[in-house]
């Protein structure tokens, strides 16, 4: 990271790569949290519309 920017200090950069771990960290648990608890309800509402009676034609 010094290398890329080289006016950080090294208190900058441990800050940094703590905040960088943590929103890592974020990111994974909340796309497993969204796959496990709003992917089930879209494909039980597409599941409820394809097993919905179909209307008569007269």
């Amino acid at each position: 990271m010094a290398k890329i920017i080289p006016s950080l200090e090294y208190r900058d950069i441990y800050t940094a790569s703590a905040w960088a771990s943590l929103l890592g960290n974020v990111l994974v648990a909340e796309y497993f949290i969204v796959q496990r608890t709003l992917a089930p309800l879209i494909r039980r509402s597409d599941t409820t519309l394809t097993e919905l009676p179909q209307p008569l034609n007269r």
